[in-house]
């Protein structure tokens, strides 16, 4: 049975046609996307708006590995009306957010969503010169088996259905100029062999 060990620690492992990657744990792989386009989603009847791009597909490295996920996303407003803002983390073409990691104690009528949210923003003078950061992390146990695909999205909510369009990596009334800078939004998955 042939292995390969760095500085001591056996990293693959090879036994009867079966190979091992990496010591339980262990970050076996990182993908990564920067979101560098400026974007507007609105209410969207109370539904998650996909951003078309903001995703990162991977290939199991192993049965039943675990995903580690992070992201952030800068969202901007405008000051006509009043927001709610979340960005959660889908897989494949899931309609909910990754389950088990959303608040246990969330109302039946609210949006379920992953990480931080900026909560609600009271309409203010000065909200459409100011971005909001939306992030989150969490460990996810696939079921996938060896080299299945998967992919995960960042999809966004706006949750007042009277409010104007909100935006992505932009402030509301940005006008291309030295003191409206834009953001970059990221998504990272890191695959975590066990």
């Amino acid at each position: 049975m042939p292995s390969i060990v760095l500085n001591g620690v056996e990293v693959i492992n090879e036994n009867g046609g079966a190979v091992t990657l990496g010591v339980p744990g262990t970050i076996i792989q990182t993908k990564q996307t920067l979101y560098r386009t400026s974007v507007s989603f609105n209410h969207n009847g109370g539904n998650y708006t996909e951003i078309s791009g903001f995703n990162v597909t991977t290939n199991a490295l192993m049965d039943n590995v675990q995903f580690y996920i992070s992201y952030d996303v800068s969202a901007g407003v405008s000051t006509a009306n009043d927001h709610a803002l979340t960005a959660s983390v889908f897989k494949d073409s899931d309609s909910a957010p990754l389950g088990g990691f959303t608040n246990s104690t969330q109302p039946a009528g609210q949006i379920p969503s992953h990480g931080h949210s900026p909560g609600y923003i009271s309409n203010s003078v000065n909200n459409q010169y100011r971005m909001f950061l939306m992030r989150g992390s969490l460990l996810y146990t696939s079921t996938l088996n060896k080299n299945a695909s998967i992919t995960f999205k960042i999809k966004v909510c706006q949750h007042d259905a009277n409010s104007e369009s909100a935006y992505v990596n932009v402030m509301a009334s940005e006008v291309n100029d030295v003191w409206t800078p834009r953001s970059v939004s990221q998504l990272t998955v890191q695959q975590i062999s066990v």
